[in-house]
């Protein structure tokens, strides 16, 4: 072979050789699927709020209730004797010393803006230490540890509500930090979840800002729909549940002790009646008005009617007469104050804005779910029932988790009241061709919101995410599903599910007789 022809040899062969080697960094650096980075939208009270100097003030130290305790004894004892007078006077006194540090101003604004979360963890879960005790102080939650175990603790991240900020501050906090995850992980989308009042909050940010950024809304026990015991409040319905107050308080307690003792000593026999004429009767000034409408006027609106973003806890059918019932003592709140008529004008017309933005887009949020749907986002709600709520309205027979309504929390669905069923010849409302009967006769979840894509889990209380067993793992299915799952994707997940406290099992409702630790399957351990 010429020279020539071995120099053109050559150069082709080198050609070739640094066209494959130009291609093979290429390859190598070619990104498998990206994970999608998680943010959870924490609730009410979940974190600890200190003011500009670092001091807890909410929720309430140890040291706080023990002197609110110290402090209401003579109230109480005033109360007993039948000194209705000094009683609401000191127990004002007291909610109104308890709260002030997370008021509001009558325009909505925050009495006191430098208060606002312990630590706002703006960087991911990995950043903060991941041994459990660090991650259990800092995020309070197993489903945070769910999440990081299935994506990394370097694509989590957790957003703790400062609440006596207005939604709209909430929601652009939560555009901020999407933003700037999407920035940190050069992804397009993040997935997004919110617990109770997170998923209010991530509600407002739907509606605020759209669901472009989002690749799955999740809805754990949310208020996105409000609450009807808020709803109640806020029209002035006060009543006490008597046949569910004990039960309420087992529950709360998890123990039957101090339900048993109250049951035997028939305190509640006395002191229920006791209260409730208290609230009706009226006050020795002659004006007619009623304790209640004492207590409304200078306890309750100034501790939580001028914050805007507990509104959104009210439902859309009470919201008109809640506004109208507020309203009113809220003049007259100001009117004691000293606040002109002007004044109290203006504020109220600044405060009106705020609130009713926001419930514009929960009273509109079914559209906006399903146009999140029709858009790619994955959408899904999670709702647990059949346990007790705080029984201080007419609702404190609905079923619940613990804390919001069932009806609530899965966007509609149709509920059977506490210990009651709905009815052996009870028809399911919608007919889409599917079966959305709960086996146990409490839940039509025909009526809901989205019913292909809200599951429904028996006995497991509004904050429990048992990590013990498979207690999240629906959870973060649902988090981090490609496409948009439903009730009929995963059969050891169908539409209704119960929870055992005893084997820490999340199975289906209908788990085999004779299925001990409900996993599903009858086996030597159940034994």
């Amino acid at each position: 072979m010429s020279k020539n022809r071995m120099k053109k040899l050559v150069s082709v062969l080198l050609a070739l050789t640094m066209t494959v080697l130009c291609f093979v960094p290429a390859a190598a650096a070619e990104p498998k699927d990206k994970v999608t980075p998680i943010l959870i939208i924490a609730g009410f009270g979940e974190y600890v709020l200190v003011d500009g100097d670092g001091n807890q003030v909410w929720g309430p130290s140890q040291d706080a209730i023990v002197e609110t305790a110290k402090n209401a004894i003579a109230p109480l004892g005033a109360f007993l004797k039948g000194d209705y007078e000094t009683f609401c006077t000191g127990i004002v006194e007291i909610a109104n010393n308890l709260f002030e540090p997370v008021s509001c101003n009558p325009d909505g604004t925050a009495k006191h803006p430098d208060v606002t979360v312990i630590d706002q963890y703006t960087e991911p879960v990995s950043q903060y230490g991941l041994d459990e005790v660090t991650r259990a102080d800092a995020f309070d939650k197993d489903i945070v540890d769910a999440c990081c175990d299935e994506v990394g603790a370097d694509n989590v991240y957790v957003y703790g509500l400062t609440w006596h900020k207005s939604m709209q501050e909430l929601a652009a906090d939560i555009n901020t930090y999407v933003q700037k995850i999407k920035a940190d992980k050069h992804v397009d989308k993040v997935s997004i979840a919110g617990h109770s009042m997170g998923g209010a909050v991530l509600a407002s940010y739907l509606g605020l800002y759209g669901c472009d950024d989002v690749s799955n809304i999740t809805m754990l026990n949310s208020a996105f729909t409000g609450l009807d015991m808020v709803g109640c409040l806020f029209k002035g319905e006060i009543a006490v549940g008597t046949d569910e107050l004990i039960p309420f308080i087992n529950q709360s307690m998890n123990s039957d002790t101090l339900g048993k003792v109250l049951d035997t000593l028939k305190l509640l026999q006395l002191v229920v009646p006791k209260l409730e004429g208290f609230l009706e009767t009226e006050l020795p000034d002659g004006s007619g008005r009623t304790y209640k409408d004492r207590i409304y006027t200078e306890c309750l609106v100034s501790g939580f009617g001028y914050t805007p973003s507990l509104w959104a806890f009210v439902p859309d059918e009470y919201y008109d007469d809640a506004k109208a019932v507020m309203r009113a003592y809220m003049e007259k709140n100001q009117q004691q104050s000293g606040v002109s008529a002007s004044v109290i004008a203006a504020n109220w017309a600044t405060f009106e804005r705020k609130i009713d933005e926001i419930h514009n887009i929960q009273a509109n949020i079914s559209s906006i779910l399903q146009r999140a749907k029709a858009s790619g986002t994955s959408v899904c709600i999670f709702s647990n029932y059949n346990l007790y709520i705080a029984p201080f309205t007419p609702t404190a027979d609905y079923t619940s988790d613990g804390v919001i309504e069932t009806n609530r929390t899965s966007g509609g669905a149709t509920c059977a009241r506490l210990k009651t069923t709905l009815g052996d010849d009870y028809v399911q409302a919608r007919d889409d061709g599917h079966n959305r009967l709960s086996e146990d006769g409490i839940i039509d979840a025909s009526t809901c919101m989205l019913p292909e894509n809200t599951w429904f889990i028996k006995n497991y209380g509004h904050s429990m995410f048992d990590y013990r067993k498979n207690g999240c793992d629906l959870y973060v299915r649902a988090m981090t599903a490609k496409t948009q799952p439903t009730v009929d994707t995963w059969a050891e997940y169908p539409q209704f599910l119960v929870y055992n406290a005893g084997t820490h099992y999340v199975a289906p409702l209908t788990a085999k007789l004779g299925d001990v630790d409900l996993d599903g399957s009858i086996t030597p351990v159940d034994s």
